[in-house]
């Protein structure tokens, strides 16, 4: 949610006028002592901040339109299959003159009629491509790195953050982050759900803890921009209530910052996608990788990575 710039004039026009040495209740205030005016450059300073603040954050906005209008409007479609209707979309921004040249977006829309959402521990750390070749995830379509890692204490060994609960093994507990969210399997009704109604949640097979919550209620979660601008992965549900898996990926890593991410999702229908109702955030920089098995498809920097668990999608047809 933007919130838009305050109307400072008026504001500090009012303000100042009430603290400084003019007419008050109509009663005429006596002469401005010193600590009265440092009072008043106090609040100036503060209404500065907040201005300044605001309009960097619409700037910020209207960057992000034109990042978006940067994009070819009919991306790319590769059919992974066609009787359930699941395809792998992609579009670039191809332009030499601009800084995000290279700038690519891909995303696949699962059939939840079809697929369930899986989590796969795989706790291994070496080439990103190799990890992902080597991964048996049942065939899945698609497969997509997961959360996030920390270390042990006692043994400085890395291991994963949050929940994660992987074909019915728990592997790690529910963190307590006042932000994110899960990802679930897709047996219960809720597919993403808020780091407050992850506890009573119920049995499940498959979760993966992570954060933030980019899109939520088709709203966008990142309130302000910031941060660097990395490869990201999310997953998360449409409005139609199927799976999405989204992702961006720039020359070298320099991808976009988490504000630019969560608007290139709502603007998906813009470029030829579907309209976004939850999107959660996955661990990203040169852990953000898609990998499409069928045609042998990797997007996401080459290099050499640990990788804590995936993303999968079963098919339910025996």
């Amino acid at each position: 949610m933007r919130v838009d710039a305050p109307s400072v004039s008026d504001d500090l026009f009012l303000l100042e006028f009430l603290l400084s040495c003019g007419l008050r209740q109509g009663r005429s205030m006596p002469k401005c002592s010193a600590w009265h005016g440092a009072f008043v450059h106090m609040f100036r300073l503060l209404y500065f901040v907040v201005f300044s603040t605001a309009i960097l954050s619409r700037s910020a906005a209207q960057a992000d339109v034109a990042l978006v209008e940067m994009f070819a409007k009919t991306p790319s479609v590769y059919v992974l299959d066609g009787p359930k209707a699941l395809a792998l979309h992609s579009t670039n921004i191809e332009n030499k003159e601009a800084s995000r040249n290279g700038l690519t977006l891909a995303w696949a829309v699962i059939p939840s009629r079809h697929y369930l959402l899986t989590v796969k521990d795989v706790q291994r750390e070496g080439d990103v491509g190799d990890l992902f070749g080597e991964i048996e995830c049942g065939g899945s379509p698609i497969i997509v790195n997961g959360g996030f890692y920390g270390y042990a204490a006692s043994t400085n060994r890395r291991i994963p953050m949050g929940l994660v609960i992987a074909s019915g093994i728990k592997v790690s507990s529910i963190r307590r982050w006042k932000f994110g969210g899960a990802v679930l399997d897709g047996t219960k009704k809720e597919k993403v759900v808020s780091v407050a109604h992850l506890k009573g949640i119920g049995h499940l097979r498959n979760a993966l803890q992570s954060m933030p919550m980019l899109v939520w209620n088709h709203k966008n979660g990142i309130r302000q921009d910031g941060g660097p601008a990395v490869d990201r992965v999310a997953v998360g549900a449409t409005r139609d209530n199927d799976w999405i898996v989204i992702g961006a990926f720039g020359t070298e890593g320099l991808g976009v910052t988490l504000k630019e991410f969560a608007d290139l999702i709502l603007a998906l229908p813009s470029l030829g996608g579907v309209s976004v109702e939850s999107a959660l955030n996955m661990d990203g920089g040169p852990s953000a990788h898609i990998y499409v098995p069928k045609m042998g498809k990797h997007f996401g920097e080459p290099g050499h990575t640990f990788l804590p668990n995936v993303v999968c999608f079963r098919s339910q047809e025996k």
